[in-house]
């Protein structure tokens, strides 16, 4: 449930706009459109009116923003997702001076806009432009872009430049600062974000897939990896055994680099009982800068002002990156326990990017190839593998009959209204719903994400007692992902006694029922984590030998 937004006046310092600002703050490249975007610096920004599927806020537009700066970021989840962790770092670091960070998905795959957003528990001002009216008055050309608003809604630079200079220092960290800095006479407003409960999330056992991509050096992936023999260390030398290894190299001149710095950070926070992160740059100390400056100092003082604790090396003579042909940075390999390379590439480059989520299922996969009992999560904590069948409570099932545990009703159904999908050896997820039915259509875009997770594992049908018509109609303007069939008779309905929707049933390959009732009930609802304990006792229970 979204919270209105709360008009909280503050009293804050004034703003003048200025045109003298460092011309290396702005991208001004030959792709980008420049004519267009100096236009824009001093107007009033575009409207906001065009978007939606806000996230972490109610719909806003500028005259909620009253008093604040903000830096309006188009992006689009199909062009990489490394920048996400530098502009959390952003929203944490300047909030209280009047900061906000608006980021804008592109229309082009906006409809998994919620979906990416839910996986990377962004904290920010988030939303889509899903008929793409914004993005058009901005002209862009690229993604991602990132426009700096000033406190009176204008827009005070165009196209920000999102690399670094010679030290390190981000030139967009910069123009936030200065902006930020100027007076300004008026009064504040302060922006009500929702916070969201987190789940943890069950991860995958398995080894990540590797698909064809572009690496930008040597494909090791499934071979033994590197040895870290030679390097120079800046900190303590870590201990290496019996966890899995990420070796992201990189430079303090590289922008993407420096941008993908918070997300080691983080997983080397999370997952430090299994995993080491090392950064490892070439800048050694023999070699120097066009001023005859060390280059291995330039490391060791680019370190020492900021806050990163995990681990880094200088790679004398460029010897690691030499031995994977490397010819762009970052560049990252994260090996198992025993040194095997299990991914590799661009941590940004789609659609194969490094995230959290796959990061955790390495060190799963590696625990269980060493026979761990516990199970690591996205959230980085520790649980026990669910094993067994998920346990069935007292509840309110809002239906006559209790099933759970039994053999499912004969599944009756009396036309499908997309193709029937293929129910041999999978865990099926039978939805009773309607299309007049709210907490049914709430329910879509979890099912739709649940189909897209779990893939040939789960077969989830929607079933409905409507008529055709009404169905089709339905569908026409609602994106629904996972198949529908109708049931006029309401005869499964009418066997289980249902007496309130949605009402589901996950029913396992042998067609014994081992969820039933309410999603959305407080008392055993129906999680992805769930779902997932079901599917892999399934497993379990056809193929106790498989290693799966």
């Amino acid at each position: 449930m979204r919270l209105p937004l709360l008009a909280l006046l503050v009293a804050a310092p004034s703003t003048a706009f200025c045109l003298d600002d460092p011309p290396e703050w702005r991208d001004r490249r030959a792709k980008c459109p420049v004519d267009a975007w100096n236009a824009l610096e001093g107007q009033a920004a575009p409207s906001l009116a065009g978007l939606g599927s806000w996230e972490n806020t109610a719909a806003l537009d500028w005259t909620d923003f009253q008093g604040n700066v903000v830096l309006l970021h188009l992006w689009g989840s199909w062009a990489g997702t490394r920048e996400l962790g530098y502009l959390v770092e952003l929203h944490e670091k300047y909030a209280e001076q009047g900061f906000v960070v608006l980021g804008v998905h592109s229309k082009r795959g906006a409809q998994n806009h919620a979906d990416l957003i839910g996986k990377e528990n962004l904290p920010y001002v988030v939303a889509a432009d899903k008929a793409g009216t914004l993005e058009q008055a901005l002209t862009m050309k690229f993604w991602p872009t990132y426009f700096l608003i000033d406190r009176d809604g204008k827009v005070r630079m165009a196209g920000l430049n999102k690399n670094a200079d010679k030290e390190g220092n981000l030139y967009m960290d910069q123009a936030i600062g200065a902006v930020l800095a100027e007076p300004w006479e008026g009064q504040r407003k302060l922006i009500a974000y929702v916070e969201k409960a987190e789940e943890e999330q069950v991860v995958s056992t398995r080894w990540p897939a590797m698909p064809d991509k572009r690496l930008n050096g040597k494909d090791v992936r499934g071979e033994q990896g590197p040895t870290l023999a030679g390097l120079t260390w800046l900190t303590e030398e870590p201990d290496l055994a019996g966890k899995c290894v990420l070796i992201d190299l990189w430079a303090t001149w590289c922008g993407p680099c420096v941008r993908g710095m918070p997300d080691l950070q983080e997983w080397h926070e999370r997952f430090g009982e299994d995993l080491v992160v090392i950064g490892v740059s070439s800048q050694h100390p023999e070699s120097r800068d066009a001023q005859g400056q060390p280059w291995g100092s330039k490391v060791a003082d680019f370190l020492a002002a900021r806050s990163f604790t995990y681990a880094q090396a200088l790679d004398q003579g460029g010897r690691l990156k030499s031995s994977l042909n490397v010819t762009a940075i970052p560049h990252v390999i994260l090996m198992d326990s025993t040194g095997i390379v299990r991914w590799q590439g661009v941590p940004a480059a789609q659609p194969d990017a490094l995230t959290t989520e796959l990061v955790a299922q390495v060190i799963n996969a590696d625990r269980k190839q060493r026979g761990a009992e516990t199970n690591v999560t996205a959230q980085g904590s520790r649980d026990f593998v669910d094993s067994g069948w998920p346990e069935t409570p007292q509840k309110k099932l809002y239906a006559k009959h209790d099933y759970r545990g039994k053999q499912a009703p004969d599944f009756v159904i009396g036309e499908w209204i997309t193709k029937e999908p293929d129910r041999q050896g999978k865990v099926v997820v039978i939805d009773f719903w309607a299309t007049w039915c709210e907490p049914c259509r709430k329910l879509i875009p979890e099912m739709n994400q649940w189909t897209a997770e779990f893939g040939d594992e789960v077969a989830i049908i929607g079933v409905s007692d409507e008529d055709a018509a009404t169905v089709k109609a339905f569908l026409e303007k609602v994106q629904v992902d996972y198949p529908i069939a109708i049931d006029p008779s309401a005869i499964m309905k009418g066997q289980l006694g249902v007496d309130g929707i949605p009402h589901v049933l996950v029913v396992d390959s042998q067609g014994i029922v081992r969820w039933q009732g309410w999603p959305d009930a407080k008392t055993d609802p129906l999680t992805k984590k769930v779902l997932r304990q079901i599917v892999e006792q399934d497993k379990r229970v056809r193929a106790p030998e498989e290693d799966f």
